[in-house]
């Protein structure tokens, strides 16, 4: 099931997580069902916290993310064509 915008921030705003990693978006390259996502940045346009990542990893430690608010995370177009 993927969440509309507004469903998104409901929850976040409910559990209030200091990170949040979504995980269903479109990204340049895929087909299928998979195409027809939202692009992510038209998702996460607008938020005040977040960050496109560019590498195809993240790793999170309690230090790193010591005074994050539902800040946003999401994966540039990693994909091998």
């Amino acid at each position: 099931m993927v969440l509309p915008a507004d469903m998104m921030d409901e929850v976040s705003a409910r559990l209030r997580p200091a990170i949040v990693v979504p995980v269903r978006y479109r990204i340049d390259g895929l087909t299928g069902a998979a195409a027809q996502l939202p692009q992510a940045e038209a998702v996460f346009a607008g938020r005040p916290y977040r960050t496109r990542l560019v590498k195809p990893r993240l790793t999170l430690t309690p230090e790193w993310m010591d005074g994050f608010e539902r800040h946003i995370q999401f994966f540039d177009s990693h994909y091998v064509k």
